[in-house]
């Protein structure tokens, strides 16, 4: 299969950081449209789902070292860091819920 499993540090501001499982799906595999993340819901990133439940959400971003710090107003920063996650090639993430108990973060 061409989606690649790997590990993300999940951070939460006020929460705490956790390392979850997470598959990386390159733009063309099965189908993908663009390249993307499909996260695990952990604790601290239930209102981040909700958030892209019914459409999506687009969410400006901004990278730190290896992390993608997703910019939610109103929300506990969220940091999700691995070597492995390539640079965004748009201004702009995609994050919406498509499969139950999986975030999807278009890059």
């Amino acid at each position: 299969m061409c989606k690649k499993r790997i590990e993300v540090d999940v951070c939460i501001e006020g929460i705490g950081c956790r390392r979850v499982q997470a598959e990386l799906h390159p733009k063309g595999c099965m189908h993908a449209t663009r390249t993307h993340l499909d996260i695990p819901i952990v604790e601290g990133l239930e209102m981040l789902a909700e958030l892209g439940k019914k459409r999506g959400l687009h969410l400006d971003y901004t990278i730190v070292g290896d992390c993608l710090v997703l910019e939610t107003s109103g929300l506990p920063a969220t940091k999700i860091c691995s070597k492995e996650i390539p640079k965004p090639a748009t201004r702009r993430v995609l994050l919406r819920v498509l499969r139950p108990g999986r975030i999807y973060i278009g890059l």
